[in-house]
Parts: structure tokens; C-alpha cells; sequence
């Protein structure tokens, strides 16, 4: 993935700015990997998020997405498809991590082990399922090769319109822990003009 990104121009972080960056006078746009909080188990493996963030520097505006809501359809089936390989590979359920939940958590648990046989909305909060090193790597190369167009479309979202300027193309929030990140500058003669009126 390490030459894809490069190529679009972005370079690694650092501890202030985590991830890969590209950054001008005028944007800059960041994304990363966020892996599963709850880390990873020999039964159901583990999974992971790529976020992108675009700013537009000069607008103090910025937009944040998953990539599952960047991607084309057919790039979300392969994702369905990949996930749901690495679902049948798992050995199964803990009968002993199940016991130990409480009985309102037992059947989150066991979803983990279910085949995604509905295509998720674009909104949903859908991960990347890994068990393996296989898997890892076969991420690496699904990542680099939808990044190009999944970039393009991160800054995309982003637009305005008059004034005061209007963010447009926003992907909604429709499940919870979808985090969203919204900055809406208003122009500066906008606060003159509160400020007179005041």
C-alpha cells in the first residue's frame, strides 16, 4: 500500500498527526487504520476500520468518512466477500466466553460468527474482518488498490455553496459509533455583520 500513497502525495505521520498525510497551503487530508478496541481472539478474529479525514485549510471545514462509505458497490461486495471468507474460517463461537456474558450481550457475541447475507448501507458502521496474516495482507492490496478513487472522493464531499457556505454531500449518521466530524466556518463578514447588528 506503501507506493499507492506515496504516489497520491501523502507521507507517514507522526504522534501529533497519526497515519499518512498530504498536505498543502490550502487542504490536507489524513487517514489511518483504527483497529477493533476489543483487540483480537483465536475465535472470531479481529477487525479494522480505515478513516479518512479531508480539511480544507482555507474554509476551516473538514469532512470525515470509513471507507465502506467511500466505496463504489462493487467494491462494498468484494468487502461482503473477503469478510464473509474470513466468518467461515473461524472455528466458531467460545462456549465459554459465551456463558461468561451476561444474557443481553450473548447474541451480539454470536453475531460475529453469522454471514453478512444483506448488502449493509453505505452508512453502516461496517469493519474489516481479519484472522490471519493471509487476511491482512489481502487488505493490503484491496486498500491500495480502491485508495485512488476512495481519496478522490473523500475531498469530494466536501462543498460549498454562497454564503454562507453550505457543507454538501454529507453521508448521515444511521448507526451508532459511526463517528462523523463536522466544522462549518462561517465566512468572516458574516461575524462583522453579526457583531454590527449586535
Amino acid at each position: 500500500m506503501q507506493p499507492v500513497a506515496r504516489s497520491l502525495g501523502f507521507k507517514p505521520g507522526n504522534v501529533y498527526v497519526p497515519g499518512w498525510v498530504r498536505e498543502s497551503a490550502q487542504e490536507r487530508s489524513t487517514f489511518w487504520f483504527q483497529i477493533d478496541r476489543y483487540g483480537f481472539d483465536k475465535w472470531s478474529g479481529g477487525q479494522f476500520w480505515v478513516e479518512f479525514i479531508y480539511n480544507d485549510l482555507s474554509r476551516q471545514a473538514s469532512i470525515r468518512n470509513r471507507m465502506w462509505a467511500l466505496l463504489d458497490d462493487l467494491s462494498r461486495r468484494a468487502v461482503v466477500h473477503m469478510n464473509n471468507d474470513v466468518i467461515a474460517s473461524q472455528p466458531g463461537p467460545s462456549h465459554e466466553i459465551l456463558m461468561s456474558l451476561p444474557e443481553l450481550l450473548r447474541s451480539t457475541y454470536l453475531n460475529l460468527f453469522k454471514p453478512i447475507t444483506d448488502m449493509p448501507p453505505s452508512g453502516h458502521d461496517l469493519g474489516f474482518r481479519y484472522a490471519t496474516k493471509a487476511d491482512a495482507t489481502a487488505w493490503g492490496d484491496f486498500i491500495a488498490s480502491r485508495l485512488p478513487s476512495v481519496d478522490a472522493r473523500s475531498s469530494g464531499l466536501l462543498i460549498f455553496r454562497g454564503e454562507p457556505y453550505v457543507q454538501a454531500g454529507l453521508l448521515p449518521d444511521r448507526q451508532p459509533g459511526l463517528r462523523r466530524r463536522e466544522a462549518l466556518a462561517e465566512p468572516l463578514q458574516l461575524s462583522r455583520r453579526a457583531m454590527l447588528l449586535g
